[in-house]
This record gives C-alpha cells, sequence and structure tokens, in this order.
C-alpha cells in the first residue's frame, strides 16, 4: 500500500525502519531495488523467519541495499558481529551492539536511566546519519 503510494508520488527513492519484529519487513522490503536503506533496532526478524517461512539466509542474499542493525546486548546471534547477517551481508551491513540494552530499549526506554538515555539517542542518531548518508 505505501510503496504504491510512493510510486504515484514519483518517488525513485525508498528507505525503511523498523523495530524488534519490524526488521522482517525491513530485511524483505530491502530486496526490492527502490530501496536503498534500511535500519533495524534491536531486529528479530531471525526469530521470525522460522514461524514464517524458514528462508532467512536466502532473503538475506536477495537484499540489495545498505542496512544498519542497532542490536541489544542480548538479541539474537545472527544479528550480531559475526552472524548471520554479517556473513550473508557482508559490507552493506552494519552492525552496531549496545552490550548494555536489552532488547527493546530504543521503543521501551526508561529514559530516567542514563545509559539508556545516552544510548536511545545514538540510536537515533545513528539512524539519521545512516539514513542521511545512504539517500542524500
Amino acid at each position: 500500500l505505501v510503496s504504491s503510494y510512493f510510486c504515484k508520488a514519483v518517488v525513485s527513492t525508498q528507505s525503511t525502519g523498523g523495530t524488534c519484529w519490524g526488521s522482517y519487513a525491513v530485511i524483505n522490503l530491502s530486496c526490492r531495488p527502490e530501496f536503498k536503506a534500511g535500519v533495524s533496532c534491536h531486529p528479530s526478524h531471525s526469530k521470525m523467519f522460522p514461524a514464517i517461512d524458514n528462508k532467512e539466509e536466502e532473503t538475506l542474499r536477495r537484499v540489495t541495499c545498505k542496512q544498519l542493525f542497532l542490536s541489544a546486548g542480548n538479541d539474537h546471534e545472527n544479528c550480531l558481529p559475526g552472524g548471520l547477517a554479517e556473513k550473508v551481508l557482508r559490507d552493506k551491513v552494519t552492525i552496531e551492539v549496545f552490550p548494555e540494552m536489552a532488547h527493546g530499549w530504543v521503543t521501551r526506554a526508561d529514559m530516567s536511566d542514563a545509559k539508556v538515555e545516552r544510548d536511545v539517542n545514538k540510536a537515533i542518531t545513528m539512524m539519521l546519519q545512516f539514513f542521511n548518508d545512504n539517500l542524500c
């Protein structure tokens, strides 16, 4: 629906971002040529693929654009350095691990915790910079 709207609006370059299971959509949309960047905060697509079609590696191989994974320290090993995403995507993925954060910290953050506030701000800054670098 959104993609068809953009096509009618003559938008030729798109990006996508998601949190948690939204990374499943990010990865799949990133296989389309009009997408130029994808960001996944505390990605959970590795847990989604077995429940949906079990084709994580195959789908990662079809990704055509740069990816940024902002992973919590306890996220799935496929979304951490040395994991499946890095092995398949190679130079198309940047993985930033926030070792002191637990899964979900970007959207469910207790901003009264100084460490959480620091890492949420860093993640948002990295996300904006990544989109700026890869779309502009």
